[in-house]
C-alpha cells in the first residue's frame, strides 16, 4: 500500500542481486496473480544482510481491480545456514568418499607391477651374477625399495589431508617393538658396519595398546633417515614410559644417530611436506622427503607430538611420543614368530593361489617352492572354485580385483559350499589403511600387502600350519 514509494523503500533494501525477483513477482500480482512467494536476501536497519521469505497478496475489488499489494516478511537466515551446512557436509562426505576410491584404485594400479619387480629381482640376486650384473640387480632393488616407500608416503599424505586415516589399537610390548624394530634393520646396519642398539630400561615387559603399526612406521622412518646420514659410529634407539594414570601411558621413543647433524636453522624446516635441505652436505644424500611430515601427523594422530634435537657434526636424535591404553598382564596371544624347523613345517604344503596376473603368480609360486611347498595357479575367482572342488589345499592366497568373479565373492562362496575350509588369505595390492579389517570382514582369515614380502609370506604360512598343528 502506499504506491511506488513504498516499492521504492522496499527495494533499497532488497540485496541488488534479488531486485529483479522482487520487482518480477511485483509485476505478476499487477498481471492477475493474487499471490506470490520467494526467497531473497534482504538488508537490515543495522546493515545486516539476512534471507527473508517474502508473501505478497495482491488485495482486488468487486471489478477484480487491483487496490493494493500487501506484503509480510519473515525472516529464514537460520533455516537456510542449515540447509547449506547439510549440503555442505554431504559435498565433504562424497568428496571423502571418492578421494578413498581413488586411493584405493591408485595403490592397488601402482602396487601390482611393484610385486613382480622387487621379487622378480630379488630371485635375480639369490642366481650366480658376475660382479656388474649383481650391481645392477642391488641397484633395480634398491630403487624399487624407494619408489615403494615415496608411494607410500604420497598415499599417507593423502589420507591424512581427506581425514581418512584412523588408528586400529592392538595390544602389544615394548619388547615386541624392539624385536620387529631389530628383524627390520639388522642386516641393512651390518651391510654400514653401523651399531644398532636398544635401551628399553624397566619397561621392556609392559603391555600397552596403540597402533603398532603406526608407531613402527615412525620408528623405521627415523632409523632409515640416520642410517642413510651415518657412515660411522652408530645407533641407537631408546624408550621412555611416562604414566599419566592406571589407565593410560605415554612412550616416548628416540633414534639418536652419529651422523651428519642438521643445522639449527635448518631443523624448523624439516617436519614441513616436500620439504629436503638444499645443501651439498644433504645432496650426497637421499632427503627425507614427504617422511618426517607424516611421522609428525602420526605422532599427532596418536596423542603425542614429534621433534628433533642436532647439531651439525655431531648427530642427531628424532623423537616422538604417543599415547597408549595400559595393559598391567600379558594376554593369551598366539605368537607369529620363532618357529622351530619352519622348512620341516612347511614341506609339502599344497597352496591354491588365485590370482589373474601370472607374472605376480610366478614370483609367489618360486617364493613358496623356496620354502619347500607346492603351488597350483586360478587366475580369477570362479576358477578358484573350480580348483579347490578337484584337490585338496593347505592354504589359500587370493587376490582380490580379478575379472569373471572376484575373491571377496569367491570366498563368500566356498564359505557357503563348505563347513571347514583351509585359511583364505586376501593377497592384494589394496593397502589402505583398514583394508584388512575389512577383508577379514568379509570372510578372509588374513592378509598380505603386495608387494609380497617373503619373510612376511614365510610368517602367515607358519602362523597358520601351527595353529593347525595345534
Amino acid at each position: 500500500n502506499g504506491g511506488d514509494e513504498n516499492l521504492e523503500s522496499l527495494l533499497k533494501q532488497v540485496h541488488h542481486d534479488d531486485k529483479a525477483l522482487v520487482l518480477q513477482v511485483i509485476q505478476d500480482i499487477k498481471g492477475g496473480s493474487y499471490s506470490e512467494q520467494i526467497t531473497a536476501r534482504f538488508s537490515t536497519v543495522e546493515k545486516i544482510c539476512r534471507h527473508v521469505k517474502f508473501f505478497f497478496n495482491g488485495i482486488r475489488n468487486g471489478r477484480a481491480e487491483l487496490v493494493r499489494i500487501v506484503g509480510v516478511v519473515i525472516d529464514v537466515s537460520n533455516e537456510i545456514e542449515k540447509l547449506e551446512l547439510k549440503q555442505q557436509v554431504e559435498i565433504a562426505e562424497k568428496t571423502a568418499h571418492l578421494k578413498q576410491e581413488f586411493l584405493a584404485n591408485i595403490s592397488h594400479e601402482m602396487r601390482t607391477p611393484m610385486n613382480a619387480i622387487m621379487g622378480m629381482t630379488n630371485f635375480l640376486l639369490r642366481t650366480q651374477l658376475n660382479d656388474s650384473q649383481e650391481s645392477f640387480a642391488k641397484s633395480i632393488k634398491e630403487s624399487s625399495e624407494n619408489l615403494l616407500s615415496i608411494i607410500n608416503n604420497v598415499l599417507d599424505i593423502s589420507k591424512i589431508e581427506s581425514g581418512v586415516l584412523t588408528l586400529f589399537p592392538k595390544l602389544f610390548s615394548i619388547k615386541d617393538l624392539v624385536r620387529k624394530i631389530d628383524n627390520l634393520f639388522r642386516i641393512e646396519v651390518s651391510r654400514k658396519k653401523l651399531s644398532l642398539d636398544f635401551d628399553t630400561g624397566e619397561d621392556e615387559a609392559l603391555y600397552f595398546e596403540a597402533d603398532e603399526n603406526k608407531v613402527v612406521q615412525v620408528v623405521s622412518n627415523y632409523i632409515s633417515n640416520a642410517i642413510k646420514f651415518t657412515d660411522r659410529g652408530g645407533i641407537s634407539v631408546d624408550f621412555q614410559v611416562e604414566k599419566i594414570d592406571n589407565a593410560k601411558v605415554i612412550i616416548k621413543i628416540s633414534v639418536t644417530d652419529t651422523g651428519i647433524g642438521i643445522a639449527e636453522e635448518d631443523q624448523k624446516k624439516l617436519f614441513s611436506k616436500f620439504t629436503q635441505l638444499d645443501s651439498s652436505m644433504t645432496r650426497s644424500y637421499q632427503g627425507a622427503g614427504l617422511g618426517l611430515s607424516i611421522c609428525r601427523e602420526l605422532a599427532r594422530l596418536m596423542g603425542g607430538e614429534a621433534g628433533v634435537v642436532s647439531r651439525e657434526g655431531l648427530g642427531s636424535t628424532f623423537w616422538f611420543t604417543f599415547t597408549g591404553s595400559l595393559v598391567l598382564s600379558e594376554q593369551d596371544r598366539v605368537e607369529k614368530e620363532d618357529f622351530v624347523s619352519s622348512h620341516q613345517i612347511l614341506n609339502g604344503m599344497n597352496v591354491l593361489v588365485v590370482e589373474d596376473r601370472f607374472l605376480n603368480y610366478k614370483v609367489i609360486s618360486m617364493m613358496l617352492e623356496s620354502m619347500g611347498c607346492k603351488s597350483v595357479i586360478a587366475q580369477n575367482g570362479q576358477l578358484g572354485l573350480e580348483a579347490f572342488e578337484k584337490e585338496a589345499f593347505d592354504l589359500i592366497l587370493m587376490d582380490i580385483q580379478m575379472p569373471v568373479m572376484d575373491g571377496l565373492t569367491a570366498v563368500k562362496e566356498l564359505r557357503k559350499r563348505h563347513d571347514n575350509l583351509p585359511p583364505v588369505v586376501a593377497l592384494t595390492a589394496n593397502a589402505l589403511e583398514g583394508d584388512a579389517d575389512y577383508f577379514i570382514s568379509q570372510g578372509m582369515d588374513d592378509y598380505i600387502s603386495k608387494p609380497v614380502k617373503e619373510d612376511l609370506l614365510k610368517e602367515k604360512l607358519l602362523f597358520w600350519a601351527a595353529k593347525k598343528m595345534k
